[in-house]
């Protein structure tokens, strides 16, 4: 019998541990909302960016104006017109909070190539998006920007296509990479031309 209430009074502080630790840490995330800007011969735009703070590191992202991301016009020219009206791309970029290399070993539990590895490719299979209209759209590539450590940032660009132009977006990423688990942006707004 007083193995009984050991086990039982065990389980119930292994139970309210871990209750206490998921309020810890959700309390620690903080989301914010900025606009970013961008420009490109004379042009401007606004575009919508988003920030979670969990576990020490910034988890930004940004939809890209498509027209900033137009290709450049001697390939249009060759190729014929391009439609980029249901793409996108969105920015982006991790920041840990002391401005410490995120691809060291005691972040993402990899030795530093396997941390630029996964960054270059693996990482777009953590990612997809969410339109108004409901559908549900897989990243179909990214581009890891190297900055070999003269930054503190790591940032990536993430390509989806098939999206309805007059559509919302909510980017979805379950982080496996530094074990922040599931984040979302939902982007009430788009990119706007001024």
């Amino acid at each position: 019998m007083g193995n009984k209430k050991i086990s039982l009074l065990n389980l119930f502080l292994s139970i309210l541990l871990l209750i206490q630790y998921s309020c810890a840490r959700n309390s620690s995330e903080k989301v914010s909302k900025k606009d970013k800007y961008f420009e490109t011969e004379n042009q401007y735009w606004i575009a919508p960016s988003l920030t979670h703070y969990r576990l020490g590191i910034n988890y930004t992202a940004t939809v890209v104006p498509n027209d900033y991301f137009i290709p450049n016009p001697l390939f249009v020219e060759r190729n014929g017109e391009i439609d980029v009206s249901k793409e996108r791309v969105v920015e982006f970029i991790f920041l840990q909070e002391e401005d410490k290399n995120l691809l060291e070993q005691r972040f993402t539990g990899k030795s530093y190539t396997e941390g630029v590895k996964y960054l270059s490719f693996a990482i777009r299979d953590d990612f997809y998006l969410v339109a108004s209209t409901g559908d549900t759209i897989p990243c179909i590539g990214v581009h890891f920007e190297r900055n070999f450590k003269i930054t503190p940032y790591k940032k990536a660009l993430l390509y989806f296509d098939i999206i309805p132009s007059e559509s919302t977006i909510s980017l979805v990423y379950n982080d496996s990479l530094f074990g922040a688990g599931k984040l979302l942006f939902n982007f009430k707004e788009k990119p706007i031309k001024i």
